[in-house]
C-alpha cells in the first residue's frame, strides 16, 4: 500500500480461522493448530494491538508489507518467512513478536485478544478469508476460493470508498 494511502486507513487484521465465538484451527496442512494464526496474533500485539486506537502510521505500513510477503507465498515457510519478510517490510516489533510466539502463555494471550477483537466487531461469521471491508461495506465474495476476485485492487477499493476530493495517493 501507498504511503500517502496508508495514512488514511485504520487498517485492522484479526489472524483467525472461521469462529463464531472461538477459531476452529484446522488439524493438518500448513496452518496446523492454528500456529501460523497465533504467530502473526504476536506479530500484531506487538505492532499495532488492538484496542489502542489508530496504529501509528509507519508501524502499520510495515505490518501491511509483512503481511503482503508473508501471506501472499511465504506462510508455508514458518518463522523463517515470518523473519524474513520482517526483515523486507522494516518490522522492528518482530524481535518481540517471536518472543511471544516462542511463550505458549504469551502466545494464548495475543491470539485470545485477536479472537475477542474479531468477534466485538460484530461482523462474523466471516465466511471466507481475507474478509475485507472499506468502510463498512464487505468486498470479499464468499463464491470465490481466495475470497477476492482475481485482479482485486484494495487501493482502488479505498479509494472508490472515500466521499468528495481524492487524495494524490487515489490519483
Amino acid at each position: 500500500m501507498s504511503a500517502g494511502l496508508n495514512a488514511l486507513v485504520d487498517f485492522r487484521f484479526y489472524p483467525v480461522g472461521k469462529f463464531s465465538a472461538t477459531s476452529t484451527c484446522p488439524g493438518a496442512g500448513n496452518d496446523k493448530g492454528c500456529e501460523m494464526d497465533m504467530l502473526e496474533a504476536c506479530v500484531v500485539q506487538h505492532t499495532c494491538p488492538y484496542g489502542s486506537g489508530p496504529c501509528e502510521v509507519g508501524a502499520q505500513l510495515s505490518l501491511i508489507n509483512w503481511l503482503a510477503c508473508f501471506e501472499g507465498g511465504s506462510h508455508a515457510a514458518g518463522v523463517a518467512a515470518a523473519r524474513s519478510c520482517a526483515a523486507t517490510a522494516g518490522l522492528a516489533s518482530m524481535s518481540a513478536a517471536l518472543a511471544c510466539y516462542a511463550d505458549g502463555a504469551q502466545k494464548q494471550a495475543a491470539f485470545a485478544a485477536v479472537e475477542a477483537a474479531a468477534v466485538a466487531t460484530g461482523e462474523q461469521p466471516y465466511t471466507c478469508f481475507p474478509w475485507v471491508a472499506v468502510n463498512g461495506t464487505v468486498v470479499s465474495d464468499p463464491k470465490v476460493d481466495s475470497c477476492l476476485a482475481k485482479g482485486f485492487d484494495l487501493e482502488k477499493a479505498i479509494c472508490g470508498a472515500i466521499e468528495g476530493p481524492k487524495p494524490a495517493a487515489c490519483m
